[in-house]
């Protein structure tokens, strides 16, 4: 049975783009951690925290994060208070983008909530 688990900034390996990330926070469902290295399939929620480092969130991280099926990513954007979610991942890219302005809208945790 898998356990959901909440990391703060560990590493996800990530064999596509031979790179190993270390978002701000994921929710992961695992069944063995004797492995500190998470791989994309136990990820379920991936969010960055995102002032400076917007514009490569939401271009270099996204399509790494897309590319490896990563089911929910999200971008809490300080510059302009607001979490941009991204789902549906098909190659480097999400076919959806939802946007949450700050204290106007409440985020499902997952497209199946």
């Amino acid at each position: 049975m898998d356990i959901i688990a909440i990391g703060v900034q560990g590493p996800i390996r990530i064999p596509e783009s031979d790179s190993e990330p270390e978002p701000d926070l994921v929710w992961l469902a695992r069944r063995d951690f004797s492995n500190l290295h998470a791989e994309p399939h136990e990820v379920k929620l991936l969010v960055e925290i995102a002032d400076t480092s917007l514009e490569i969130d939401r271009t270099g991280k996204q399509s790494i994060y897309a590319e490896a099926s990563i089911p929910d990513y999200w971008i809490v954007n300080l510059i302009d208070k607001q979490t941009e979610v991204y789902r549906d991942p098909s190659g480097k890219n999400y076919q959806q983008r939802l946007t949450y302005r700050e204290n106007n809208d409440q985020i499902n945790v997952s497209p199946d909530s």
